[in-house]
C-alpha cells in the first residue's frame, strides 16, 4: 500500500463521490433499497477477497473511474495489500460472475495522505492493464461546478452490495446490486 500524493486525481476523484457524500452517521448498509440496474451502475466494482467467489468474497465497493483506476474508501484498503484481494469491475449481481464484470488483482492502492477515522476516507486503486470500452464503462466524474451548484438535502442514490439489516449483529447481504435514495450532507 502506498499513501502518495497525487493531487489531481484524488481532486478529480473526490467529485465522482457525488451520491455518497460523507455524513456524521456513516452506515455500510442499503436498508430499504431496491434492486439496482446493470445499466445504471456499469462502473460498480466489488472488492473482493482473493480466490473467494464475489458473493462469499466481497467486502467493499468501488467505482471505475477510467483508464486504470478504481475510486474507494481509504478503509476498505487499509492494511491491504494488492496480494490480498481482486476487483471485479462491472458487476451487478455478485452470483454472475462468470458472465458480468472483468476480474483483476490490483498492480498498486493508494490511499489519501491525510486519511484518518473516516476522515479523508478516499483511495485509488490501480489495475495492471487500462480496461476496453467493451470491457468497463467509468462513472461520469461530476465537476466543481455540478458539486458547487448541488445543495445539501439534494435527493441522491448510492448503491452496493453492503447488509441490509438495521442492526449490526444480524447481517444481511444481497448478491443483487442495491440502490437507495439519501439526501446530500456536506
Amino acid at each position: 500500500m502506498i499513501r502518495w500524493h497525487f493531487s489531481a486525481l484524488v481532486g478529480a476523484a473526490t467529485c465522482a463521490i457525488a451520491a455518497p457524500s460523507i455524513a456524521q452517521d456513516f452506515s455500510p448498509r442499503i436498508i430499504d433499497g431496491t434492486a439496482a440496474s446493470s445499466v445504471d451502475w456499469p462502473y460498480m466494482t466489488a472488492l473482493v477477497k482473493r480466490g473467494a467467489s464475489a458473493y462469499d468474497g466481497q467486502f467493499c465497493g468501488g467505482s471505475y473511474i477510467g483508464d486504470r483506476y478504481i475510486l474507494t474508501a481509504a478503509h476498505c484498503v487499509e492494511g491491504q495489500t494488492t496480494q490480498d484481494f481482486e476487483v471485479i469491475v462491472g458487476i451487478n449481481n455478485l452470483n454472475h460472475e462468470e458472465t458480468e464484470g472483468v476480474r483483476l488483482t490490483p498492480q498498486q492502492i493508494y490511499i489519501h495522505p491525510a486519511y484518518s477515522n473516516l476522515a479523508n476516507d478516499i483511495a485509488i486503486i490501480e489495475l495492471p492493464r487500462v480496461l476496453a470500452a467493451d470491457e468497463a464503462t467509468p462513472v461520469t466524474i461530476a465537476d466543481s461546478n455540478t458539486r458547487s451548484n448541488t445543495p445539501d438535502g439534494t435527493d441522491m442514490t448510492v448503491a452496493g452490495w453492503g447488509s441490509t439489516t438495521p442492526e449490526y449483529g444480524n447481517h444481511t447481504t444481497s448478491a443483487e446490486l442495491l440502490e437507495v435514495t439519501v439526501p446530500m450532507v456536506d
